[in-house]
């Protein structure tokens, strides 16, 4: 019980004692478990301290009577045989009335209010009934009296919560005045008081033009959600906000205010830039590591095919030479045991120089380079149905116009890496790739008919391939879409921009 409902008790009791006939003594009692306490008295000093703390040890009782079944007990013959007991008054304290009634919060016994007089026969029904009023009238009390602590309360949660929010919190009227703003939204812009920058307007301090495009979003939505501006503070210092802000409105929907939430997001934004600048630095790098790379393949292949090859070539004459020589040399099965290690010599020979191919392939397809990427992607889903058994439908609809060396190469490889994914992963028996010029773009499609990627997969940090591949789509301003159907296969669907310069 608060403060004030207990003051409203001891008002009752004094008011009850010093008005009503008969009262010699009145106490209000408040349920407590299986004891009732006492909460206000007013009346015969001697007998307050034998009703100050009163524990009810019997269920006949009238305390108990009230407090459990809220029936009012009256008693205008009190003695030792009485049936109701009461359960402060002794022998020989004078009592010869009792009144008994329960008090109600919210449709809920709370308490009870306990009068005695030193007179007999000092309640009758009449008593009864006004004093049922004047119970009403408590329980009337004891309620605004809640509701004023509630309100009280809220106020203060309320408070609590608008001077220690760490978002800036202020009212406006509809020309831009200040008219109120909290703690946070002060020390936010570097001022002193409340007071000083209550004397402000908001474009005062805002630095975008953005004042007259505000106040007309306002006027048509009443309403603005994550609007970013740039602020500036008492000491020049520049912070970058978000503002939410909404008309308030009385009950018949006329203007009153506006309020509005601002959040300080200048380090957000420091970071994003910083994690921004870092990610285009990353992605140069990598595109200049690509580019190095496909470089150093076409170095490496060009080397084994010029190098390597004609060493090849050279020990296949000589093979031949000794070959066509040796028979008229060596007789016998002498000769029968040279001409066979010559032959298996011959044999890995040929091994080597279909080694020397792959090997080139894999670094750098000659193909690409000679006849172009519709070329390479032919040939290279041919190796993989000859490898795998994957069927495969390839259609084209370039026409005269091809992509240069660096669009066909990155082209070519975001196509290998698609293959090797459902290689690997898919499970599929058939794949069909499109390609064709679209308006002012490149477009590749790659659908398989296997168990589908899930989205899991799609965004996660270990789908290196899927990874490779769009560093290789950002770095030329492309865009990629990659979509699953369990169990009905995967698609990719890649477009790179190009002008009639990017084209040969």
């Amino acid at each position: 019980m608060s403060l004030d409902v207990t003051c409203v008790l001891q008002g009752a009791a004094d008011s009850i004692k010093n008005n009503i006939n008969n009262a010699d003594n009145v106490a209000v009692y408040k349920s407590r478990g299986g004891e009732a306490v006492l909460y206000g008295y007013s009346g015969n000093t001697d007998i307050y301290t034998k009703i100050y703390n009163v524990f009810v040890p019997e269920i006949s009782s009238a305390t108990w009577i009230i407090l459990n079944e809220g029936t009012p007990v009256i008693d205008n013959e009190v003695s030792e045989e009485s049936r109701y007991r009461v359960d402060f008054i002794e022998p020989g304290s004078g009592i010869r009335s009792y009144l008994g009634m329960p008090v109600r919060y919210k449709k809920r016994i709370i308490g009870a209010i306990m009068i005695t007089s030193f007179e007999e026969i000092a309640f009758d029904i009449r008593e009864l009934g006004f004093f049922k009023i004047v119970t009403n009238q408590i329980e009337s009390a004891i309620e605004n009296a809640g509701m004023a602590e509630a309100l009280k309360e809220s106020e203060k949660k309320y408070r609590d919560l608008y001077e220690n929010v760490p978002a800036g919190i202020y009212c406006k009227s509809r020309d831009g005045r200040i008219l109120m703003a909290n703690p946070t939204l002060v020390q936010m812009l570097g001022y002193k008081t409340i007071e000083e920058l209550a004397s402000m307007w908001r474009s005062d301090f805002v630095v975008d033009h953005i004042s007259d495009r505000f106040n007309e979003m306002l006027r048509k939505t009443s309403k603005i959600t994550e609007l970013e501006s740039t602020w500036v503070k008492r000491d020049g210092t520049v912070i970058n906000v978000i503002e939410n802000v909404r008309a308030i409105r009385d009950k018949n929907g006329d203007f009153l205010y506006y309020e509005g939430t601002v959040t300080d997001i200048t380090e957000r934004k420091r970071v994003e830039g910083k994690l921004k600048r870092s990610r285009e630095h990353l992605r140069k790098l990598t595109a200049h590591l690509q580019q190095y790379r496909e470089e150093e393949r076409t170095l490496i292949a060009r080397e084994i095919h010029d190098e390597f090859a004609q060493l090849l070539t050279g020990m296949a004459v000589d093979l031949t030479w000794l070959k066509k020589r040796l028979p008229g040399i060596i007789y016998g099965e002498s000769g029968a045991a040279v001409m066979e290690k010559i032959d298996n010599f011959s044999a890995l020979v040929d091994s080597a120089f279909e080694a020397v191919k792959k090997i080139c392939a894999k670094l750098r397809p000659k193909i690409l380079d000679d006849l172009g990427i519709e070329a390479a992607i032919k040939w290279q889903l041919d190796t993989v149905k000859t490898q795998t058994g994957i069927e495969y439908e390839f259609t084209s609809f370039m026409g005269e116009s091809l992509p240069d060396h660096k669009v066909s190469t990155a082209i070519f490889r975001i196509f290998q890496e698609s293959l090797t994914n459902i290689i690997r992963h898919a499970e599929a028996t058939e794949v069909t790739v499109n390609l064709e010029r679209g308006e002012n773009c490149l477009v590749l499609s790659i659908k398989d008919n296997g168990k589908g990627i899930t989205v899991s997969s799609i965004s996660s940090m270990d789908s290196l391939g899927l990874l490779g591949i769009r560093e290789r789509v950002h770095a030329l301003n492309g865009d990629i879409k990659i979509t699953g159907v369990p169990c009905n296969g995967t698609s990719i669907k890649v477009q790179i921009p190009f002008d009639d310069e990017s084209m040969k």
